[in-house]
């Protein structure tokens, strides 16, 4: 299922014009229907809970899961029936069926997939076979896209495949991995001129370095709950940001402080009220559920997220994050703490991780590790035993 979802993406990011995605959509989100009754299957006794190797979810679903599940559901189908997207349904069942799965093997599998899909469509566009090379930018530059859409879309998918690389391969990086990285980096900003890519992924490789290197009084950073507390803190401050933007930004060509932060982002303050007449992304457009109107597109992905689905979705998807957060602390998961920190601040002015692909979001995968093992007994082992 995983591995169609990847090829949807990568269909996406290409020139390719693929018209049946919501078809693909319905198989793979029918196939983690079917891992779910699995797992059910085996909470009620009618499948044996002892093969180790097998993909049913260990050890079925707690009473306590089941509840949390119908909260969810009922949110999801409020979504789906009041804005017409079944993003929140397909994420949430797919969630569910990560329970008990082993967790880092898929996110090697995501890993290899996005490393041999973004490589064929380079190979593909500088052989000149299909895709461009280069596109113009809203500024008229011409920048390197490399059969991606755009030049943001090419530096994204860089910075997600290295972030993943990071928490894959953690434990046997050296100081000098994370040097080439941090070149490697430089030079795709040569390419693209993307500086809040450049930046955050330059952040995360320092993170990462920090988190796996330096020694404290004979204690390693990542054992620092402090370190975890500061994570949350800038997590609730992307939120809170993203907030104050959505209610700024009918004011961003009045109030001079207001201007000069929306010049850092480049006008994505005032393209949330300013753009269009029905002012989408603005605090405005929020409502409880989002209607089958909220359609725009802009880039700051925690206004959209709100905007998309509405602010009881959006509590329920931040709530969940938060989770994720303080399951990171419980296991002193320094690594995945600095991803998740980097990924929220960059979703404040891009919405890479706020859209229909599942694809797109391996979050997703430690959310299913996460959420659906917070009543098990098995509470706050380390990262290697997920």
């Amino acid at each position: 299922m995983l591995t169609i979802e990847m090829v949807v993406v990568y269909l996406d990011k290409s020139d390719f014009h693929f018209a049946y995605e919501s078809y693909v959509f319905r198989v793979t989100f029918l196939i983690a229907c079917m891992i779910i009754l699995a797992g059910i299957a085996r909470s009620m006794g009618f499948v044996s809970s002892d093969d180790k190797k097998s993909t049913i979810p260990q050890g079925g679903y707690d009473v306590r899961e089941y509840i949390m599940t119908a909260i969810l559901m009922v949110v999801a189908v409020i979504t789906y029936k009041m804005s017409g997207r079944n993003d929140m349904l397909r994420f949430l069942v797919f969630i569910a069926a990560c329970k008990g799965l082993d967790i880092t093997k898929k996110l090697r599998l995501f890993f290899y997939e996005n490393l041999i899909g973004s490589s064929m469509l380079i190979l593909l566009s500088v052989t000149g076979i299909y895709g461009r090379v280069m596109a113009e930018h809203s500024d008229g530059r011409m920048l390197y896209v490399f059969g991606f859409g755009n030049a943001n879309a090419f530096h994204c998918m860089f910075m997600m495949i290295l972030f993943l690389g990071l928490y894959v391969y953690s434990e046997k990086l050296k100081w000098y991995y994370y040097l080439a990285m941090f070149v490697l980096n430089f030079i795709v900003y040569r390419f693209t001129s993307c500086e809040t890519a450049f930046a955050l992924t330059a952040l995360g490789i320092i993170g990462s370095c920090v988190i796996g290197n330096l020694n404290i009084r004979k204690h390693m950073l990542k054992d620092y709950i402090w370190v975890y507390i500061a994570g949350i803190v800038m997590y609730i401050f992307c939120i809170a940001f993203s907030v104050w933007s959505a209610i700024a930004s009918k004011y961003s060509w009045s109030v001079w402080y207001i201007w000069d932060i929306d010049e850092l982002l480049t006008g994505r303050i005032k393209n949330l009220y300013w753009n269009w007449d029905s002012h989408p992304g603005a605090i405005e457009s929020w409502r409880l559920f989002a209607g089958p109107d909220t359609e725009y597109y802009f880039d700051m992905g925690w206004c959209r997220l709100a905007y998309w689905y509405g602010i009881i979705p959006a509590v329920c998807v931040i709530v969940l994050l938060l989770i994720l957060y303080i399951d990171c602390m419980n296991k002193r998961d320094g690594y995945l703490l600095v991803m998740l920190t980097c990924l929220s601040i960059y979703t404040i002015v891009e919405a890479h991780l706020v859209s229909v692909y599942i694809g797109r979001n391996y979050i997703l995968l430690f959310l299913g590790a996460c959420v659906y093992s917070i009543f098990d007994k098995r509470d706050g082992e380390m990262k290697n035993e997920w």
